[in-house]
């Protein structure tokens, strides 16, 4: 569904050899060492997750690791700082979706500035940083629905809103609507 269909994905755990002071080896994270691998292209060998996964990739595989704990966890917000990095069409809009169900268990936050993300959400911040006496102040405002239809425009076309973006904010917000009340 987040289209890495040809991936393979392995956990290799591995254990200190026989004969080996086991002590030196127990640390505040455990006994063992347990690394993720990864070959997201058909035909490459299985390599360590934090050696070679892009951007795109690496948010798309902890999208799925917080989808398949998010039953049996006990954390009760979950967050997404920029999500959409490598990703677009439908593959985010597939982002959008996934994050949606996982707000029936949990409060998810989202940073994004893909619009086929940021519709699937039920409420909308604005985040923006002014220059005050010379500081950099972080702003963080409400929308409305029409704000939230503006931003969405934004995102879409750019600083400048026009009627075309408009209506195509207001139809992926509809659309999103009526995915949202699909997966509930």
């Amino acid at each position: 569904q987040l289209g890495m269909e040809k991936t393979l994905f392995e956990v290799s755990i591995s254990t200190p050899d026989e004969g080996t002071d086991y002590a030196s080896f127990i640390t505040s994270q455990g006994f063992d060492k347990v690394e993720f691998t990864i070959s997201p292209n058909p035909g490459e060998p299985l390599k360590p997750l934090a050696k070679i996964i892009s951007g795109g990739e690496m948010s798309r595989v902890m999208l799925a690791f917080k989808t398949v704990l998010a039953g049996i966890d006990d954390i009760p917000v979950l967050i997404f700082d920029e999500i959409d990095t490598g990703i677009s069409g439908r593959i985010a809009s597939v982002v959008g979706e996934k994050m949606s169900s996982l707000s029936h268990s949990h409060q998810v936050v989202c940073v994004t500035h893909l619009p086929q993300i940021a519709v699937m959400a039920d409420i909308h911040y604005k985040i923006e940083k002014q220059i005050e006496e010379g500081h950099t102040r972080t702003m963080v405002y409400l929308l409305d629905e029409k704000g939230r239809r503006n931003e969405i425009a934004k995102l879409i076309g750019g600083a400048e809103i026009s009627q075309i973006g408009l209506e195509h904010a207001q139809e992926l917000i509809e659309s999103a609507r009526e995915i949202k009340e699909a997966i509930n």
